[in-house]
């Protein structure tokens, strides 16, 4: 079976730190520090020790990224020791690169056109 890519935006590498919250299976807040892997206008993703459950919301704050948005798990894979998880932002939330620096490494990577 082939699995066809349903993203509407093509998500590219890029690295920064983020806060990731989220209720587990009890309603207890969790929150984590982790590291964002990719990032598009519509989501991004990253690995966390705990797996989350397809369509929970979760939130998102990355401030090298400008990025504080809530979310929905649209995808969690055991990956070595960790858990990859994809996220979708949202209530129409797109996000944009915040400055110049951002901006260039995102063409750099080929996700931006000048």
């Amino acid at each position: 079976m082939v699995r066809r890519n349903q993203r509407r935006h093509v998500r590219k590498p890029f690295e920064a730190t983020i806060r990731i919250g989220w209720l587990d299976a009890r309603g207890t807040d969790k929150s984590a520090l982790t590291r964002s892997f990719d990032i598009s206008e519509s989501g991004l993703s990253f690995e966390l020790w705990d797996p989350l459950p397809i369509r929970a919301d979760v939130s998102v704050r990355g401030d090298k990224l400008g990025l504080q948005a809530r979310g929905t798990v649209r995808s969690c894979a055991h990956k070595g020791a960790k858990y990859s998880i994809g996220i979708e932002f949202v209530g129409g939330y797109r996000w944009r690169a915040p400055n110049e620096e951002i901006r260039r490494a995102l063409e750099e990577s080929e996700m931006l056109t000048v």
